[in-house]
């Protein structure tokens, strides 16, 4: 499975070098002529792969989080049919797990972890500066062990990983808390302006977690601090805030629920 995760790494598609040799001829530099022609070929095709890399990375990128999860599901199946299935811990060894995307997402830094660490909350952060397979077994124990699963949905990346993952902890009846926020038109996401066309495509899949969510009775909120706040109240924490967090704060066009 890791290899695989390997060589179906998304980013490649957005590597793909682009610039066509021209041709060799060096006559008729005209627009009409042999080299003109070319020109404008070149730059017609050159064009439509731009629109279309991006696509593709996207494409890989869904392809790649339907595959892991599918091994996941498949084992968590198995565990189950030999009696070795267990879905919740006796013991929480953390109060929360602070999923969702990561980088260059800098809201656990800037407002859930000194929100927690005032309340005293105590969490777990996946969030690191070099991401590395072997994190995945560490990653899925600590959400094993923590009570309750805050995924906040960002504006910053495609989160595809994250909405398949919420999903999952939601039917199978954790504790879940959600934040999530839509993507605008015409947003970067690592160097790549998005067209209108995915945007769309994964808003749609905002919206269809924001269902699941709303059919399992789990509350959907449009900022981080709404979310926190939840948090502190199912978890029966009192107090007040000793230091102000950042303002303002975000938040999503999406209604909450």
């Amino acid at each position: 499975m890791q290899q695989f995760i390997r060589s179906t790494d998304p980013k490649q598609w957005l590597e793909i070098d682009l610039e066509p040799l021209s041709p060799r001829s060096e006559g008729h530099q005209g627009p009409k002529g042999p080299r003109g022609r070319w020109k404008l070929a070149k730059d017609m095709v050159v064009g439509r792969l731009k629109q279309r890399k991006a696509l593709m990375h996207t494409m890989s990128s869904a392809i790649r989080v339907m595959f892991y999860w599918q091994q996941r599901i498949r084992k968590v199946a198995d565990a189950v049919d030999h009696g070795r299935g267990h879905f919740h811990s006796t013991e929480h060894i953390y109060d929360v797990f602070l999923g969702g995307s990561c980088n260059p997402t800098v809201w656990r830094f800037e407002i859930a972890m000194p929100f927690c660490d005032q309340y005293g909350i105590s969490y777990y952060n996946p969030q690191v500066e070099e991401w590395s397979d072997e994190l995945v077994e560490l990653e899925a124990r600590a959400k094993q062990d923590s009570e309750f699963l805050f995924f906040v949905i960002d504006s910053q990346t495609r989160a595809l990983a994250s909405i398949v993952e919420a999903t999952e902890y939601i039917c199978t009846g954790r504790e879940v808390i959600l934040v999530i926020f839509e993507l605008e038109e015409g947003v970067d996401i690592a160097g790549h302006k998005l067209e209108k066309r995915e945007v769309n495509d994964l808003n749609r899949g905002r919206r269809y977690l924001q269902d699941v969510a709303s059919r399992h009775g789990v509350v959907v909120h449009n900022n981080v601090i709404a979310g926190l706040g939840d948090l502190k109240s199912r978890l029966g924490v009192s107090g007040h805030l000793l230091t102000p967090l950042p303002s303002p704060m975000p938040t999503s066009t999406m209604p909450a629920t």
